[in-house]
C-alpha cells in the first residue's frame, strides 16, 4: 500500500513538471521581441528656428507694415479744438477718429467738422480706418492726380482695392477722380455701393426693387408704405444706389434720417444735400469701427507698407460717365 501511494507521489510530480514546463513555452512563444534597430533611434529633437536676419545695407528693402512706432502718435483728439462744435451725435466720433491717428491736425487746430467734405478727405479717411495700405504707381490712373499730390498714395491704394472709381472724361485716355469736389448725400449713396461690394447688385436692380428698396424699414425689416418725403428729389441716376443703402440701414444710421420716425424733420433724406466733414468721419466709424493706430504714414514712404488684401468682394470692371456721380 505505502509502495502504491508512492508511486502515485512520483507521477503525480512528474505531471506537475510536464505541465510547468508546457506553459512556461507557452509564454515564450506570445512574448513580443522589439526589433533592435527600433531601439537604437533616439527620438528627434525639435527644431528651433533662428530669426531671419536683417537685410544688409543697400539690399533688396523687404516690404513690411508699418510698425507702431513710425505712426503719427502725436496725433489726438486735443490736436483741434473744434470738435464739439458740431452735432452732439457725431463729436465722439469724431474724437475717437483723432485720437486713432485718422486726422490729419492743422496749425489753426482747426478741423472744420460742419464743411463739406471732398471726396480726396472721404478718402484718405475711408483708407486710414480700413488699413489700406497706399500705393505708388509708376503711371497714375487719373489725370487729376499724379505722384505731386498729397493724396496720391491713398487714391491710389483705394482705387486698386476697388474702394473708389473715378469719371470717365468724353475723348480721354484716362479717368478723372475730381480730388476737390465735395460729396451730396446721393453721391455718398453711389460711394457706398462701391466701396461695400454693392454696386453688381445696384445694377441689377429693377425700378420695381427700387420702389421697394426705398420703402424698407431696416429696423422693422420688412417694406412699409411711407418713404423719404423728398425721395422725389432723388436723381434718376442715384435712385438704385440710395435704395441699396437704404434697405442696408445705412442712411438711417449715417445720416439719422428715418422715414418712420415721429418726428417731422426726419423723414426727410435731403439727397442734394453735402455731406459734412463730421458726418463723413462718423460714416466711417460707424461701418467699420477704428483699429488702435491706422497706417498714418508720416515716418515711412507709403513704398513700405505691405500689400492688404480688399475687404469687400471685387467689384464689375465698369466705367461710368460724367453722369453718375461721385464714386
Amino acid at each position: 500500500m505505502t509502495t502504491f501511494i508512492n508511486i502515485l507521489i512520483v507521477v503525480f510530480a512528474l505531471a506537475d513538471v510536464f505541465f510547468i514546463t508546457y506553459a512556461v513555452g507557452l509564454n515564450f512563444r506570445h512574448v513580443k521581441v522589439v526589433d533592435s534597430s527600433l531601439a537604437s533611434v533616439a527620438p528627434k529633437p525639435t527644431p528651433t528656428l533662428a530669426p531671419s536676419p536683417a537685410p544688409a545695407a543697400g539690399g533688396t528693402a523687404v516690404t513690411t507694415a508699418v510698425p507702431a512706432e513710425t505712426v503719427n502718435s502725436s496725433i489726438s483728439s486735443q490736436s483741434f479744438s473744434d470738435l464739439t462744435q458740431t452735432d452732439e451725435r457725431l463729436q465722439k466720433s469724431l474724437k475717437d477718429a483723432a485720437d486713432a491717428g485718422i486726422l490729419d491736425p492743422t496749425q489753426d487746430k482747426q478741423f472744420r467738422p460742419n464743411d463739406p467734405v471732398t471726396r480726396a478727405d472721404f478718402t484718405r479717411w475711408m483708407v486710414r480706418t480700413r488699413q489700406i495700405s497706399p500705393l505708388t504707381p509708376a503711371t497714375p490712373t487719373y489725370s487729376d492726380v499724379d505722384a505731386k499730390n498729397s493724396y496720391f498714395g491713398e487714391i491710389e491704394g483705394a482705387t486698386r482695392d476697388m474702394l473708389m472709381q473715378g469719371y470717365t472724361v468724353k475723348n480721354a485716355p484716362q479717368k478723372a477722380f475730381k480730388p476737390e469736389q465735395n460729396i451730396t448725400r446721393q453721391e455718398f449713396a453711389v460711394m457706398y455701393g462701391t466701396f461695400s461690394g454693392k454696386r453688381g447688385r445696384a445694377e441689377k436692380l429693377s425700378e420695381e426693387e427700387i420702389e421697394q428698396y426705398l420703402r424698407y424699414n431696416p429696423s422693422a425689416s420688412e417694406y412699409q408704405a411711407v418713404t423719404f418725403k423728398d425721395v422725389g428729389d432723388i436723381d434718376d441716376w442715384a435712385r438704385k444706389w440710395v435704395a441699396v443703402a437704404n434697405q442696408a440701414g445705412v442712411l438711417g444710421q449715417c445720416f439719422d434720417v428715418n422715414p418712420y420716425s415721429a418726428t417731422e424733420d426726419k423723414r426727410y433724406f435731403h439727397p442734394l444735400q453735402m455731406m459734412t466733414r463730421a458726418e463723413a468721419v462718423n460714416i466711417l466709424v460707424k461701418l467699420y469701427g477704428l483699429q488702435s493706430r491706422t497706417v498714418v504714414q508720416d515716418a515711412a514712404p507709403a513704398s513700405s507698407l505691405a500689400p492688404m488684401p480688399a475687404a469687400t468682394a471685387p467689384l464689375p470692371n465698369t466705367t461710368t460717365t460724367s453722369t453718375d456721380a461721385s464714386h
